[in-house]
């Protein structure tokens, strides 16, 4: 019986999960998670801003189009309540999961006074890369540029040809071929 007890406590435990949300509706998904009472985190950093006429701090997400959800996986769907959560990030095949200590950095990059830049480890042309979600999911070739059309170039091996599938940047994730 204990036993049982738990299995269960760990499937309730709750993990930090990348939530995707529309362009630029990160504070307002924020915001309404909040109403709904779902745990959360929208890492922002001030920014100086300057027009014409006039200068202004303000604060901006420190990673466009994601917040962090502290939350369950039997809840995990409350959060698309919120008008402009979109979806979770995947990483092979499940919500991709944040630990603590991967928050507390994210929030002391947060707190830290100077400078910040986030890189992105998106693909370009000419990378290897794996197709992360979608019927082509586990392919893996060479991303190419054509007519300004992002291409996943795979080999086809028994008939010494190659297959180019049209592909968004977003379902592709870099990989390292020696």
């Amino acid at each position: 019986m204990m036993e049982v007890m738990e299995n269960s406590s760990k499937q309730q435990r709750a993990i930090w999960r990348v939530l995707v949300t529309r362009s630029r509706a990160e504070k307002q998904v924020s915001s309404q998670l909040e109403k709904l009472g779902v745990v959360h985190y929208l890492p922002l950093r001030k920014e100086l801003r300057m027009w014409h006429d006039r200068k202004k701090w303000v604060e901006l997400p420190l990673f466009n189009g994601y917040l962090f959800v502290h939350i369950a996986a039997a809840e995990q769907n409350r959060v698309f309540d919120a008008i402009g959560a979109v979806r979770y990030l995947w990483e092979n095949g499940k919500p991709a999961g944040l630990t603590e200590a991967e928050i507390d950095r994210i929030k002391r990059i947060c707190n830290y006074e100077d400078e910040v830049a986030i890189i992105y480890n998106s693909c370009e042309t000419g990378d290897w890369a794996e197709v992360q979600e979608g019927p082509f999911k586990g392919y893996k070739g060479i991303l190419i540029e054509k007519k300004g059309r992002l291409y996943l170039q795979f080999a086809i091996k028994g008939i010494t040809c190659s297959a180019l599938l049209h592909i968004h940047a977003a379902k592709v994730s870099r990989i390292n071929i020696p």
